[in-house]
């Protein structure tokens, strides 16, 4: 189970909530574009038609940009992450590098890199871990 996020272009605004109900996403760019970018932030990961996935000390995180395949133009960039902490710088970079906002899906806030966005990550983390973990066979329910 992974920590969810998604990025793209917004006002400032703390929550998606607070976006006007006929907000309609700005481009990032086209696949290909979005993948000129990440290759040249990321050069020593992953790299596929859509998708870049970046692995460092605790962190795995994929970011999706090719669905669907037949829309050449790319709104917002999916995030799917195991909530490593480490991931948070490389989720920054991105941002930047794209002049967007990443909304934290577990709480419907934008991101702030720091003590709320990290409270986020971790608080998930211990329920997926404490929730999903298998069972040892000495468990009585």
């Amino acid at each position: 189970m992974s920590w969810d996020g998604l990025i793209f272009r917004a006002r400032e605004v703390r929550s998606v909530n607070d976006l006007p109900k006929d907000y309609v996403l700005p481009s990032l760019g086209t696949t290909e574009e979005i993948g000129t970018v990440l290759r040249e932030l990321f050069p020593d990961q992953s790299h596929h038609h859509g998708q870049c996935c970046v692995e460092g000390d605790g962190f795995w995180l994929e970011l999706n940009f090719g669905y669907p395949k037949d829309k050449p133009v790319r709104e917002h960039i999916g995030v799917r992450c195991n909530a490593g902490l480490g991931a948070m710088s490389v989720l920054r970079q991105v941002c930047e590098a794209f002049a967007a906002r990443l909304v934290d899906v577990q709480t419907s806030d934008f991101a702030d890199f720091d003590a709320d966005t990290q409270t986020s990550m971790r608080t998930f983390a211990e329920w997926r871990d404490r929730n999903l973990s298998p069972r040892d066979s000495t468990h009585e329910d």
